[in-house]
């Protein structure tokens, strides 16, 4: 299944409860399916709630693009773009997604960079990350500045702040391209002679500190341990590098990544009035999705915040949907959270 037939295109509706009324029940319960309706939590049948549409929305991943567009890969170029640009293409819309090419553009310097990526990391930006794909090629003579790129991810005031700020909700995944290893190194003093895993390494943990994951597309040659050091310390789902030698294969690599990132939160539509927000039910395809407190289990939601806006799936259910095997999220407000016994 491709990403775009996956959960990443899921229809995201929920219920909520505005009021109750008086019923009448044969047994004291309402409806008998095993808990769904607040059976397992003792919803006595004599208050039923009236439900109302509102929204639950699936916050989106934040997913910065870092082209290398160094002196090596002018060679490469036509076919990793052709490869990036169907994989933004097929993913389109389902992420703030973000680019930057890294050395800066045109440079000016062999190891320099921008003083702010390209594309911030936002919605609707797929069309003008394309067209400038579509209308640049690597550099000869160009440096691979990977170490400066994230340091200034790091540091760099007013860099990427979409991207790098706490503020914008979302998980956070930056995703390496590039056919080489750092011919740079830190800034000021680069070097092209000596090989700095060590320090891309250190700056990928610190990445991951600050909530940012990594993710490393390895493209036609790149170098194979520095490559799997940065995937390793990335703290992504990917613990190694995706090898891609042609652009088939780098599209498959962003797709892949992007089916695995499909983020797991949703933003509940906080209602006006008295409405009790504690009493939240969740389900998967008209399914039961149970919470649980802290997530020891690994299955079911729970709340990602003091203030009840915002759910969080459990690792496990977060899995199934990333899987694509899930269709619909739905949310019923109103009756008391069923937890997993």
């Amino acid at each position: 299944m491709t990403p775009a037939n996956s959960a990443l295109s899921i229809a995201l509706t929920s219920l909520l409860a505005a009021g109750c009324g008086p019923i009448s029940g044969e047994d004291g319960f309402v409806g008998g399916d095993g808990g769904r309706d607040g059976r397992d939590a003792g919803v006595d049948a004599q208050t039923v709630c009236d439900e109302q549409d509102f929204s639950i929305d699936r916050q989106p991943t934040k997913l910065l693009l870092a082209l290398d567009m160094s002196g090596s890969m002018v060679s490469k170029y036509t076919s990793a773009r052709n490869g990036i640009v169907n994989a933004i293409t097929n993913l389109s819309g389902q992420f703030h997604l973000g680019f930057n090419s890294y050395p800066m553009y045109p440079y000016s310097a062999q190891c320099g960079i921008a003083p702010d990526v390209l594309f911030d990391t936002a919605p609707g930006n797929e069309t003008n990350i394309l067209n400038w794909l579509n209308t640049h090629e690597p550099q000869t003579g160009a440096g691979d500045p990977l170490v400066v790129q994230i340091d200034a991810l790091l540091n760099g005031v007013g860099y990427a702040t979409n991207f790098t700020s706490p503020a914008v909700p979302g998980e956070t995944y930056l995703v390496i391209v590039s056919d080489g290893d750092d011919c740079c190194g830190p800034a000021p003093s680069y070097s092209c002679s000596n090989q700095w895993t060590t320090e891309l390494v250190d700056r990928t943990e610190r990445l991951l500190l600050a909530g940012i994951k990594t993710v490393v597309v390895g493209y036609a040659g790149a170098d194979d341990a520095t490559m799997t050091a940065i995937a390793l310390a990335g703290g992504s789902p990917f613990s190694t590098y995706l090898p891609a030698n042609d652009e088939t294969a780098l599209q498959g690599a962003l797709e892949t990544i992007g089916a695995a990132v499909v983020g797991c939160s949703f933003a509940v539509d906080v209602p006006s009035g008295s409405t009790d927000q504690d009493a939240v039910n969740l389900y998967f395809d008209n399914v039961l999705l149970p919470y649980e407190p802290g997530c020891a289990s690994g299955m079911g939601w729970d709340w990602a915040d003091p203030a009840h806006t915002t759910v969080e799936l459990c690792a496990g259910s977060c899995d199934q949907l990333r899987e694509g095997t899930i269709d619909n999220v739905t949310a019923k407000f109103g009756c008391p959270s069923v937890q997993i016994d």
